[in-house]
This record gives C-alpha cells, sequence and structure tokens, in this order.
C-alpha cells in the first residue's frame, strides 16, 4: 500500500516555551489518534525548523497543515513557497479558522475563565474575540465571521479585537464594550492557538474574564485534534493512497 502524505503542522513560533509546548502536545495528540501517520512540527516564524527545513529532509508527498486561525500572509504567502521549493510534492492545506469546530472551544474556555472567577457565562456583558491580527481583508473577515458565530452562540454582542496589523486593538475593544452594558463584566475569549506574547497582551487588555487560549499542553481539546485531522484529509484526497484516508 502507498505510504500515506506525511502531515506537517505548521505553527506560528513563539518564544514562549509554554507555546512551543502546546503545539507538540497537540501535534502529539494528532499522533496517538492517527498512529499510522508521520506526523512533523515546523514554524513559520521565530522557531525551528522552518516549513522548508523539514520538507527538505521527506522522501515523499506532505501536506502543510497551518495551525493557524486566519488566511494570513503566513497561509498564502510563506507556506505556498515553501511548498513549491520542496523536493517532494507538497499540499498546503486550509488554516484552522474559521471552522465551527472552534466556537464550542471558545465556549468551553470562556466558561472555564468564568468558574474561575466564581461567575458563569451568563453573568457577562459584551465579549471581546482577542485575535493575533493580520493585514490581510479575508483574514479580518475569518476573524468577524467566527465573531458572528460566538455572538449568536452566547446570545450577547462579541466584538473582535486584535493585537497587532488590524483595527481595533484588543484594549479599545474592551474599552468599548464596556461602555455597551456599564456595570457588567466584559469577557476576553481568546482566539489564540497557544500561549504566546498576544495571550499576554490579551491578559493586560482590562476585561474583567479573560479565557485561556484554545489550547495549552496539558489541554488540548478533541475537537482542535479533529479539525487538524480533517484540514489534511481534505487537502490529502488528490494524492496517492488517498483512499486510505
Amino acid at each position: 500500500m502507498t505510504a500515506l502524505p506525511v502531515l506537517v503542522g505548521a505553527a506560528h513560533g513563539t518564544r514562549n516555551p509554554e507555546g512551543t509546548a502546546t503545539t507538540r502536545a497537540l501535534l502529539d495528540a494528532v499522533r496517538a489518534a492517527r498512529p499510522e501517520l508521520d506526523v512533523r512540527e515546523c514554524y513559520v516564524d521565530v522557531c525551528e525548523p522552518t516549513p522548508a527545513q523539514v520538507l527538505a529532509e521527506l522522501d515523499r508527498s506532505a501536506v502543510l497543515v497551518p495551525l493557524l486561525l486566519s488566511p494570513g500572509y503566513h497561509v498564502g504567502v510563506d507556506l505556498p513557497r515553501a511548498a513549491r521549493g520542496a523536493p517532494v510534492p507538497v499540499v498546503v492545506g486550509e488554516p484552522l479558522g474559521p471552522a465551527e469546530a472552534l466556537v464550542g472551544v471558545l465556549v468551553q474556555r470562556l466558561d472555564e475563565a468564568c468558574t474561575a472567577a466564581g461567575l458563569t457565562v451568563d453573568d457577562l456583558g459584551p465579549v471581546v474575540l482577542a485575535a493575533a491580527g493580520t493585514s490581510r481583508a479575508e483574514g479580518t473577515a475569518a476573524v468577524e465571521q467566527v465573531a458572528a458565530r460566538l455572538e449568536k452562540r452566547l446570545g450577547r454582542p462579541v466584538r473582535p479585537g486584535y493585537a497587532s496589523a488590524a483595527q481595533p486593538p484588543t484594549e479599545t475593544a474592551v474599552a468599548e464594550a464596556r461602555v455597551l452594558e456599564p456595570g457588567r463584566p466584559v469577557g476576553l475569549a481568546s482566539y489564540l492557538l497557544a500561549p504566546g506574547l498576544f495571550s499576554r497582551r490579551a491578559a493586560r487588555s482590562g476585561a474583567d474574564v479573560v479565557a485561556d487560549p484554545l489550547a495549552l499542553p496539558r489541554s488540548i481539546p478533541a475537537p482542535l485534534v479533529d479539525l487538524v485531522l480533517a484540514r489534511y484529509n481534505t487537502a490529502a484526497h488528490g494524492f496517492a493512497g488517498a483512499s486510505a484516508l
């Protein structure tokens, strides 16, 4: 039987050891769910190995799965460039966002944060969806789509805020949310895959309740693992051996 394409998970990269540990824990969970797959890790910024370095070591086809939440520059430019330069056939999958499954994980994290604060989600006023940010219109549109879905799920206003490259900044979004319903706690849902610089900024945004990122080293939600594998399966479908996926 033809060997299945390698799954190369491409995370952003961070100098925060907990963030890197989160990426590894997520990919370990993917390996546990699909032990027949060869799963590798790489980073588009800050850390190594890079996508090009990992792909250069392969002897068969691969799927680059962006462990990223929006279709920004890394997904549209960096990963396709690495794929074109690879010595083997490579397909770049879709980013994880704006999949519906992520909304459920956002609600879970927000509920956990509320419980720790002695509140419930129903006690919250407006919620800010804290995203990394991108200068690409399709990236901000994807974040806004997730915000709309989260608003529908929670039954309260949800507006995005960004750590960089897009408007409004997270702190501004929190301040505007506080004006909407004075006296009610403002919640912050962290639309970030792992701990790092942007999650630290979110924690300092002024929100009353700040949820953890989607994944943590000690807590990898099953829907996130399923989503990574779904992105792999879709992208790998055209390769020989796809019938075995």
